[in-house]
């Protein structure tokens, strides 16, 4: 603590009083150590800002707050009779089915509900993506008529978009859209929409989205 008081003392103005070899040579082996953690941190933040990465990190959010036995896949293509869709993420919750769009890129989030492009901004990058709704409406409808034809006419699927850019604080300015959330405000989410109590035939739904994954060609093999 010693050497700190003589480089810091405001003693005369002087801010530095780095006198020996010694005193240079911890300085310069301190600014190394802040600059490789800085590296480090930097690196790690930038691999996981991908969409497989932000998917996992909302898939695992997604489970923990989705009551006790919380499934999620990603990346998956539904198919049923002469349909499919393909799925960035299903959660299949205690009491409900959420199908998600996971952005894994912008810090500002531009548009509205109508508008068939929004823009997703992170410093001078501006990237333009496709309104996710109607995808998302798509995908909803073709549970609901798997669910409906594997006998459960009453599963609730719902639709949500999450921002999950890791590279800062998200902010979201979308008019109309009810349905978004970002990342780190998922617990939030969750509390302003509980679980209902009447809890899914999860076993059911399980086994109906997991056979759908399958591909025509591979159900007709098994």
């Amino acid at each position: 603590m010693a050497i700190f008081r003589e480089w810091f003392s405001f003693d005369g103005f002087n801010a530095w009083k780095l006198r020996t070899w010694a005193d240079y040579a911890y300085f310069l082996a301190l600014v190394a150590v802040g600059v490789v953690i800085f590296t480090l941190v930097n690196r790690n933040i930038r691999r996981g800002r991908t969409p497989e990465r932000a998917a996992a990190r909302t898939a695992a959010r997604l489970k923990a707050l989705g009551g006790s036995g919380a499934v999620c896949y990603t990346d998956k293509t539904v198919h049923f009779r002469q349909e499919s869709r393909h799925c960035d993420l299903i959660c299949v919750a205690r009491d409900r089915v959420y199908v998600v769009k996971v952005f894994h890129f912008g810090l500002q989030i531009e548009g509205s509900a109508g508008d068939r492009k929004w823009r997703l901004i992170s410093g001078k990058d501006v990237v333009q993506e496709d309104n996710p709704q109607p995808s998302l409406n798509e995908q909803r409808a073709i549970l609901t008529r798997l669910f409906a034809g594997a006998g459960m006419n009453n599963v609730p699927v719902e639709t949500l978009i999450v921002f999950a850019d890791n590279f800062g604080t998200v902010h979201s300015h979308l008019k109309g859209v009810k349905n978004a959330v970002v990342y780190r405000q998922l617990k939030e989410w969750r509390k302003g929409n509980p679980l209902k109590g009447t809890p899914l035939q999860k076993e059911r739904v399980c086994e109906a989205l997991e056979q759908s994954f399958r591909s025509p060609e591979e159900a007709a093999v098994a």
